[in-house]
């Protein structure tokens, strides 16, 4: 009898402990994680940035990061999205993807550069990945995807070069569902519209995808962004409905075309002075 009410009281004693330490975590829901604060998430997008370095090099210092700095902040000049709140980092990956992490980063693979026939392709596909993060989608899939256990450990800094790829493949792998990935289409067209970006350049590069022979089969854009040609039709469709407006080049082709090549001559890190 005295052994259980022992076992008892130690097991209300680790109840309370644990109770305690997640108090002290600022969620306002423990059990759905829904509430990240802004700096935990940014620390999980450089852990996961991080781990992908080490496979894939960053990019950095070329033409093509201040072309891509540049179509950010056309994007978010008539939104009002505060166009430097979201980084890009660009990463030597010959996979064609691009996909939204935690802390307002947008990774870009170095495939999808080269894949891209223009620089209103290329907007499209950021304006796509804005509103994941405008819409709230990352931490949903945050939450879907990372187990409490492990949100925890990366949290605290108690994680190895295993346990960070893990989490990293998993953010790159997962799709969203469909009503995301809708949201964020009609949020993409709506921002290119409002910066009288051809909305169309967005479903022609999301309907030639299956059909570029160099482009991975298995992985890219094609896992976390399903449904090219649903999507495509979609976007179209929103399109037509936009009042007449007069479309522009986001950049000039010949600019686009010039630091793609750059891209393919420099070395990939960054240029020493």
């Amino acid at each position: 009898m005295k052994r259980l009410f022992w076992e008892g009281l130690v097991m209300l004693a680790v109840i309370a402990g644990t109770w305690s330490l997640l108090m002290q975590l600022p969620f306002t829901n423990v059990g759905k994680l829904r509430n990240i604060s802004r700096k935990q998430q940014e620390k999980l997008g450089q852990l996961v940035i991080q781990s992908l370095e080490e496979d894939y090099p960053r990019i950095e210092g070329q033409p093509i990061n201040t072309a891509l700095d540049s179509l950010r902040n056309i994007l978010g000049h008539n939104k009002k999205l505060v166009p430097d709140t979201y980084t890009i980092i660009l990463l030597d990956n010959p996979d064609v993807n691009a996909l939204a992490i935690p802390g307002n980063y947008i990774l870009v693979f170095r495939g999808l550069i080269d894949s891209t026939r223009n620089a209103d392709e290329m907007a499209g596909v950021l304006a796509h990945e804005i509103a994941h993060h405008q819409e709230g989608h990352i931490v949903k899939k945050l939450v879907q995807e990372v187990s409490f256990g492990l949100l925890l450990s990366l949290l605290s800094g108690n994680t190895g070069g295993t346990i960070l790829r893990e989490t990293g493949g998993k953010l790159i792998s997962a799709s969203f569902d469909r009503k995301q990935e809708r949201k964020a289409d009609a949020f993409a067209v709506q921002l290119m519209l409002q910066n009288n970006i051809d909305p169309a350049a967005l479903g022609h590069f999301l309907l030639r995808l299956p059909y570029e022979d160099s482009l991975q089969t298995q992985a890219g854009l094609f896992s976390t962004h399903p449904h090219s040609k649903e999507r495509a039709i979609e976007i179209e469709r929103l399109r037509a409905q936009a009042a007449d407006t007069s479309f522009t080049s986001v950049l000039a082709p010949a600019y686009w075309n010039k630091v793609k090549t750059r891209l393919n001559e420099e070395p990939t890190t960054a240029m020493e002075e």
